[in-house]
Parts: C-alpha cells; structure tokens; sequence
C-alpha cells in the first residue's frame, strides 16, 4: 500500500510538471498569423497538405513526412488505401488533383492557389516505407511542382526508412521498424530539417536536446462543438517557450500527428520525443499539437486525421469539421499578435574598459524597449529612452547587441545586431560554468556548457586526455564510445591572449548498454516455460523484474520486453524512457 501511495505522488508530481493536470483555454500570443506553417506524419501529412492548400494566405510553408497529394482520396476509402498508399494498379493522378486545386481555389472553397507560389515545402519519404508508399510522395513532390518552384523544395528520399517520425534520439524504434509509438532513431532530425527549410535556414540549432517551455492542454471544443462526434478530441497540446509566455514575438507551427499516435494512443509521445521542442525554444516557436480521438461510429478506428472524408464531403476544403477548428485555434493562438516595428540605427556610441553605451532611433507607438546582449536580456526594466549604457561588461571582451520595441508588453522582431570588443585585457579564464552532459548512448554522450566570457574557443577532455579542441559553440557530442563504460569528463577555455584556462567540474557518465531489446507476447504459461519468468503460489513474475503479470495459466496474456541479458519487463515496447 506505501509504495502505491508512492507511486501516485511520484506520477501527480510528473504530470504536474508538464501543466497537464487542468485544460486551458488556449491563450493568445503575440504571433503574427501570416508566418503560421505546418508539419505531419502519415494522416498528418495529408492533413498538412489539405490545411497548408485550404489557408495557403497565412501560410509560410509544410513538411510532409509520408503523406500525399491534395484530395488524393476523393472522398473514397478505397482510393484512399490503394491509389494514395500502395498504388499497385491506379497511379496517383496529379494532374486530376491540380486541376480540383484550381477549381476549389476560383469558387473559393478554398484560398487562392497562387498564395503558394513563394512557400517553402519539405518531404520525406522512407525507401523502407510499406505504409505509404514512394510513388506516392514522388506524386506529391510532383504536385507542388505545379505551383512551387522546384527550388524552395526540398525532398528526402534515399534514407532506408520505414513509416515513422525519423529522430536523433537512440532511445527511440530502429529506423526500420515502423511500429508504436511510429517514432524512430534514424540519425536524422526531420522535425528540426523541415523547420530550418520552412524558415529559410534562418533558425538557431539547438544547443541541448532539453527544453524549458511548457506543455498546456486547452480545450478544443471551444472550436468545434461536440468534437469526439467528428473523431476531434476535447482536448488538445499546444508547447509554449519561455519567452513566448511573456509576450516575445513568436511563430506558430502546428505539428499534426499520425494514425495511432494521438494522445489517446501514446500519450505525450509524439508532442516530447519528436524533437520539434528543442527547435521551440531556440527560435521561439510555439508548436500547436491538435488531438484527433479513436471514433468507432466513424470507422475511425486508430484516431487518423480525416484525409478520405470520413466527417463529410467538405473534410479537405475551409468548411470542413475538422480543418476549420484547427483554423479556429490559429486564430486564437495568433490573435495577440503586435504590429509594431523594430528599432532601426542601433549603433555603438562609446566604449571603455567597462561600457558600452548605445543608441538607436524611437519606433512610433513603442512604450519602452529591452536591450539584449547574447540573446540574454541586460536592461532589468524597460527603459525608455533611445540609449542604453551597459555597465556590467568585461575589458577586452566582444559582444553583440539588439534592441526590441515594446507595445502593451509584447516585442518586437529585433533590430539589427551590433558586435563590439571592449577596451583594455581581457580578464583571467575561469573556469566554464554549467558543464553537463545532455544526452547518453551506447555509443555517445553529448555534452554542454554556458559560454564563458572572455573565453574564444574550448577544449574538451576525456579522461584527463585532451580529445578535441578549437571547438566556438557550446556542446560537444563524443563519438565512437564502448556501450556500458564510465567516461570523465572535462572542458576549458581558451582565449588567444592566456591560452587555456583551468579545467571545469568532472561529469562522469556511463554510456548505455548495447544490449538488443526484444517484446515477447505470449501466455503467462508459455513465458514461464521459455524461461522468460517464474511461478509462485499460482502468480506469475517476470524474471529479472519480478513483476506481477497475474494468474499462471495458458489465458492470461502478457507482453515481456527484455531490456538487458535475462532481465524483463512488463511492457508491449523496448523504449522504457516514457
């Protein structure tokens, strides 16, 4: 009974760390609606598609991974499962979908085809792919050819692949496994690929496989009335950075998952393992995940997004139940956007030893401004006046500043940057601060650190042994590791004038086991007999685990994941990090 006590308070303390414990309504922010894109795996993809040609006039691009054409399906199961999937004997027909495109667009069903012409689209499709088939993203990549130029496409098709959400994270499926939670290792960052290509390469890259922001659960049926009665669940995920919570300028991405992986499915699965978090908060995206629900009445059995109208005949155009109440929730989302411009001739006025002073023109209707050095705030107040002196520098020390404008507490886009080394010697290396490792492999450990004033460069060490050097951003991936082994290690930095520093804390981390993990499915009765577990008093345990897995018998099913050399699991997974 105490360790069951224990076990809610440990799972309350996990839910209440991730906001999910009371649904919301969805908050405005400060997003301007024209920059909103648009990413999605398998029904998600084809959702991405019918929602980025629907709203192309606020859409900045879409990602597609395993998805195809626009009306495919044409309102037809059947076309939906061959043609659109396996299209063994009807090819796709892109030019019957091109031509629906054009007609929908002049009756105005949906927006206006020539919004596309300066989209950006990314595509994937697996070589391993048995789900969606290739031919069918090749008539996809066809498709926006009719509307996009070739160049602002970017299609990824040579990767051996399955039909899953290609990721960095190891601890995820074998990239040629397409099973629950559809998620896989594939040494490849789609989410952050597809993000970079949409924003014209223009984002930050991560720097830690972390996030910081939060995960709110709002209420759709504020967008469509009785939801769950068009397979659209009551609640759905929106991920919110730091700095987008107080009203920073921001972007909007909505994230459409695929069959089987709606929260009923797998939880929060597809919002924190895909990866698009890291990317949020390094760029300021706010990452809308919409929630379909398992809907039998509709035939809807795995909670896809409607791509073969299974709601009705409008399910790909602006009025369709489904797409509508997305719209709706971007609209919300978007609706505390600020129209406001970005201060302009931000320039260096004065520098000593232990100033820098700036200046810059006022911006009609701003109420203040913020200063930013190193993308860290430096002002504690808005201030608002046009100069800004910064007391708190370093002598011989380079840094870069922008200034946003300030109306009702939201921001502007930045201003220009300005770079300026101050007067004088730099002050003595310290040690690196915040060292840590972010990320453990069978082979790997990436590792990270925050950026050291005065410091030009870091060296790395791995077991008092200096393994690499030169390197000017702040984490480091160490490759080529034995699984199971204990590594030490430690970073300086060095500057050109005193050369390296002293050495920072030791982080000791020992990487994963290499061991190859298998689900076995059977009767308690047969998992006993091949020695997978034991019987005691008529209950059956897992060997390894000892955990409970009920009545000793041939009727009793249970599935087993052997996570190391004889030691088993209750779970129907390998991936025991959710």
């Amino acid at each position: 009974m105490e360790n069951k006590a224990f076990l809610l308070f440990v799972l309350l303390i996990f839910f209440l760390g991730r906001d999910y414990c009371q649904t919301i309504s969805l908050p405005q922010y400060n997003v301007n609606i024209n920059d909103t894109s648009t990413s999605g795996l398998s029904s998600g993809g084809y959702m991405s598609v019918q929602f980025q040609v629907a709203f192309s006039s606020i859409m900045k691009g879409a990602g597609i991974i395993a998805g195809g054409p626009y009306n495919c399906a044409q309102g037809k199961l059947n076309t939906a499962t061959t043609t659109c999937m396996n299209p063994l004997l009807n090819k796709p027909n892109v030019s019957q979908y091109v031509s629906t495109t054009k007609s929908r667009s002049n009756s105005g069903s949906i927006d206006d085809y020539n919004y596309l012409t300066d989209q950006k689209v990314y595509l994937f499709s697996g070589t391993l792919d048995t789900t969606v088939h290739p031919p069918v993203m090749d008539a996809l990549n066809q498709y926006y050819e009719n509307f996009i130029d070739s160049s602002n496409i970017v299609y990824i098709n040579d990767m051996p692949a399955a039909h899953t959400f290609p990721t960095t994270d190891e601890n995820e499926n074998k990239c040629s496994q397409s099973f629950t939670p559809y998620i896989s290792y594939c040494n490849y960052d789609a989410a952050g690929e597809l993000l970079q290509h949409i924003y014209d390469n223009k984002l930050n890259r991560p720097s830690t496989t972390e996030y910081t922001g939060k995960v709110y659960e709002f209420d759709q049926s504020e967008f469509l009335s009785n939801p769950t009665s068009q397979s659209l669940s009551k609640t759905g995920y929106v991920y919110v950075p730091k700095n987008c919570d107080n009203q920073a300028q921001c972007i909007l991405h909505v994230a459409f998952h695929g069959c089987s992986q709606n929260y009923q499915a797998i939880k929060d699965q597809y919002i924190l393992n895909t990866g698009y978090l890291p990317w949020a908060d390094a760029n300021n995206l706010i990452i809308l995940f919409p929630q379909t629900v398992n809907s039998i009445s509709l035939g809807n059995f795995a909670g896809c997004w409607d791509w073969w109208g299974y709601t009705n005949s409008q399910y790909d155009v602006k009025s369709g139940y489904q797409m509508d109440a997305v719209y709706q929730m971007v609209k919300r989302a978007t609706s505390g956007y600020i129209s406001i411009g970005a201060p302009t001739n931000l320039q260096v006025v004065n520098v000593t030893e232990t100033s820098v002073s700036l200046s810059w023109d006022s911006v009609s209707q701003a109420t203040g401004y913020n200063v930013y050095r190193g993308g860290v705030l430096v002002n504690q107040q808005p201030t608002t006046s046009t100069n800004y002196i910064d007391t708190t520098v370093q002598s011989g020390t380079t840094y870069t500043y922008y200034v946003v404008s300030l109306y009702n507490n939201g921001e502007s886009q930045p201003s220009t940057s300005v770079t300026v080394t101050t007067e004088g010697n730099p002050p003595p290396l310290g040690e690196v601060p915040n060292f840590h490792s972010t990320d453990v492999s069978a082979t790997s450990v990436t590792l990270s650190w925050d950026f050291l004033s005065g410091a030009q460069e870091y060296n790395i060490y791995r077991n008092n042994t200096q393994i690499e050097a030169n390197i000017t951003t702040n984490s480091y991936t160490d490759n080529g590791l034995t699984a199971s082994t204990t590594y030490s290690y430690q970073v300086a930095g060095y500057s050109n004038i005193e050369g390296v520093g002293p050495l920072s804390n030791s982080v000791v981390v020992t990487t994963d086991s290499d061991f190859d993990c298998q689900v076995y499915k059977d009767s308690n009765y047969n998992q006993v007999q091949n020695g997978r577990a034991y019987t005691d008093l008529g209950y059956t345990y897992a060997k390894g685990s000892s955990e409970n897995m009920g009545l000793y018998n041939t009727f009793v099913t249970t599935s087993l994941a052997e996570i190391s050399q004889d030691y088993y699991i209750i779970s129907d997974t390998c991936n025991t990090s959710n």
